[in-house]
This record gives C-alpha cells, structure tokens and sequence, in this order.
C-alpha cells in the first residue's frame, strides 16, 4: 500500500498503484464505480457494445463458433483492470487460489452472456 506521492498522484491515501490506475482509467472513461449503473452509463460501456454486436451477429447469420468466443474475449479482457487491482491486496492475505476461481466465475459468465446474446440475435432473426 502507498499514500500519495510525489512519484505516484493518487488522490485516494490508502490505495495501491493498479487500484489508482484504474481510478485513473475509469475517470477517463466517464465511469464511477460508486454510481448506480443508468442508461447513459450502460451506453458507454464498451460490455454493451459487445452484446450489442454478438446479438446482430446472430442477427445476420454469423456463425456461433466465430462470435461467441470473440464476445467473450472481449468481455474478459474489459473485466481484466478490475481483477489486476485486487492483486496485491489477494497476495497481502493469501487469497491466491480464491482469485483465479474467481477470474474463472467470470469468464463463465462472460461465456454465458455471449451465448445468451447470439440466441437472442438468432430468436430475432428467426
């Protein structure tokens, strides 16, 4: 854990550097964390995009074996920030294997909300 300094602004006292660099990302972004999720923030989210476009892939016929792992690749690797923060706080208590089951947790259910999106899109077409 780091406090500010002159080498790392933070403007948070108590937080490492990832979580700060996400602060930094998720400002940039528009997004506060402790804002109840809108519409307008749902909008630009790059995740709804994502569904948004598995779903009209399904739509117009591509196959499922291209979009749906492309979707949930891509959903993971806009989750990935979040995990990369909790590190260093996971190794300060040991919670190493509790992570990657975690990390696993959400790539499952980012596999999910693919598959769910392509049907929808193919429900839609059909």
């Amino acid at each position: 854990m780091i406090g500010l300094s002159a080498d790392f602004p933070c403007p948070h006292y108590t937080l490492d550097r990832y979580t700060c660099k996400l602060d930094a990302v998720n400002a940039r972004r528009g997004v506060d964390d402790d804002e109840p999720l809108t519409l307008r923030r749902a909008l630009r989210g790059p995740e709804f995009w994502l569904l948004v476009a598995t779903g009209l892939a399904g739509t117009f016929g591509v196959p499922w074996w291209l979009a749906v792992p492309l979707a949930t690749i891509g959903l993971s690797i806009s989750s990935l920030p979040k995990y990369l923060a909790m590190w260093p706080r996971v190794r300060a208590v040991g919670a190493e294997w509790e992570w990657v089951k975690t990390i696993a947790l959400s790539v499952f259910n980012n596999l999910g909300a693919a598959c769910a999106s392509f049907l929808l899109g193919m429900v839609v077409r059909n």
